[in-house]
């Protein structure tokens, strides 16, 4: 669908670092509850739950992933850039 939206082209997000790169089983993801009303949580698919190995924990890391909906935040873009805005 973004590919329709962006004209027929693919488009691409550039990042500075990728920590890493995880499966994820679907009873890992917890869905937000409706009673969230923060802007920003319409661009949430939802929250995953990964195990934390010690040695992560030693460096700081936590078991919670936020999961961006990607393709939400690329349509909106796209269709803000169409009215001008």
């Amino acid at each position: 669908m973004v590919p329709e939206a962006a004209g027929g082209t693919n488009p691409g997000v550039i990042v500075d670092d990728v920590h890493s790169v995880i499966q994820v089983q679907e009873g890992d993801v917890e869905k937000l509850g409706e009673g969230l009303s923060t802007e920003m949580a319409r661009y949430v698919k939802g929250i995953i739950k990964r195990r934390v190995e010690e040695k992560e924990k030693e460096e700081g890391q936590k078991g919670l992933i936020i999961w961006i909906d990607m393709q939400k935040v690329l349509q909106e873009l796209v269709a803000q850039k169409a009215v001008g805005g």
